[in-house]
């Protein structure tokens, strides 16, 4: 099959970055659960809004915590969004403490709410400057990718990735070490070993390993024993 265009993969990526005032006075009275939102922006095509919680969604939490939503308000189609959610502190600048970045698939009438999103008393005293705080929100949209692909959704994975590892653990398929314990050999995958346990990481792949290390014996554990921490793993 000929075609003009190399690569028969495309994606609608576009970037939007939002800055929002808020008079904290006039949130002293929205009770929990209670929310003010911010005007609608666009992403990418697609209309969005941030909810703000001024005493949190939980009435468990009793008003300690304020609450953050970016809602999708588009519902003719689901989208990725990769954004960052956050506040700046009194200097202008976002803090790891007040700054969420994360990519969701939001479908119909989706939105991500962080219900903890910060103590109020951190927000009165680290952000609040001149009766005022700031929200930010810059999104990243990934719409659909062309026809060709219309059976794959960019950024919807599968749920069951343990069941499917340990299901391969327990197919012995595709192993790459052997563990011998009493004679009787284990095999399993170095790299999700290494990737769970620094003590793996450093018996499989530290400096002192041979670069061709596929079997090894331990002397001081039971096979059941073994078998059952591979199987936690």
């Amino acid at each position: 099959m000929s075609s003009n265009n190399p690569n028969p993969i495309s994606a609608d990526i576009s970037r939007s970055s939002y800055q929002f005032r808020v008079q904290n006075s006039k949130t002293k009275d929205v009770g929990i659960g209670e929310f003010i939102t911010t005007p609608v922006f666009s992403a990418g095509g697609h209309m969005c809004l941030i909810k703000y919680y001024p005493q949190g969604i939980d009435h468990e939490n009793n008003g300690t915590y304020i609450s953050l939503c970016l809602q999708l308000l588009t519902f003719s189609k689901s989208a990725t969004l990769d954004y960052e959610l956050g506040l700046l502190n009194k200097h202008g600048r976002p803090t790891k403490d007040s700054w969420i970045r994360s990519a969701n698939t939001f479908h119909i009438k989706r939105s991500s709410t962080y219900s903890r999103f910060m103590k109020r008393s951190n927000l009165e005293s680290d952000y609040i400057r001149d009766d005022y705080f700031i929200i930010v929100c810059s999104v990243t949209v990934i719409n659909e990718p062309c026809a060709m692909l219309t059976s794959c959704s960019i950024g919807v994975f599968p749920n069951n990735l343990a069941e499917e590892l340990l299901a391969l653990f327990k197919r012995q398929e595709e192993t790459d070490v052997t563990f011998e314990l009493e004679g009787e050999n284990i095999s399993a995958h170095r790299i999700i070993l290494a990737s769970r346990s620094p003590v793996f990481k450093a018996k499989l792949f530290g400096p002192m390993v041979e670069t061709d290390c596929k079997y090894i014996k331990i002397d001081d554990m039971k096979p059941l024993v073994f078998r059952g921490m591979l199987h936690f793993i």
